[in-house]
């Protein structure tokens, strides 16, 4: 399972300042239409999480929301409905399901996750996706279940594929590693 995780772990000190406040900058709506400021979320993890908005995977959701009930004091999910891969079903109906699974994590409002969409695309995937805002990762949104985590100081810490679940023990070493500075 491991050889499935991407890590992109980031020591680079000179660098951290300057990503750090830009990430915590940004904010963005929930399915609510709430803006939620990334700023409120400085000296905890973050695990970015997106879905496909068109079939959401349920499965996929409740191991989120284990995952968050599991280390709410430490840890902030925010799961990311993509546009990308077809039509979103209703807001009534994404809400319907929410409620039906009682996640209690952040859901954002549906958004576009690949850089094609330019302007339009969401903008935490926007930071996660390019270089010249994280300073390490150019990389597309490849694929559903994709995990973007970012340290509890603002950095992008690991990006893992979809094949790595958010319960998995590879995913419980991630958000256990505590950044150590110099």
């Amino acid at each position: 399972m491991i050889k499935k995780i991407i890590f992109s772990v980031l020591l680079s000190m000179q660098v951290m300042g300057a990503f750090c406040q830009d990430f915590y900058s940004l904010s963005f709506k929930d399915s609510q239409n709430n803006s939620v400021s990334l700023q409120s979320f400085s000296g905890k993890k973050i695990v970015i999480a997106v879905f496909d908005a068109a079939h959401p995977n349920e499965e996929f959701l409740k191991k989120l929301d284990t995952l968050y009930r599991n280390n709410s004091s430490t840890l902030q999910v925010i799961a990311v409905p993509l546009l990308d891969f077809g039509k979103a079903i209703s807001n009534d109906r994404l809400t319907a399901l929410y409620n039906r699974l009682q996640l209690v994590f952040i859901i954002s409002q549906p958004g576009n996750g690949k850089k094609v969409s330019g302007g339009e695309q969401q903008s935490i995937l926007q930071w996660v996706t390019n270089k010249s805002a994280n300073k390490h990762f150019d990389n597309d949104v490849e694929e559903p279940g994709q995990l973007f985590v970012i340290d509890e100081t603002g950095n992008l810490f690991a990006v893992m594929k979809s094949k790595v679940s958010p319960t998995s023990a590879a995913m419980t070493r991630v958000i256990s590693t505590k950044f150590k500075k110099p």
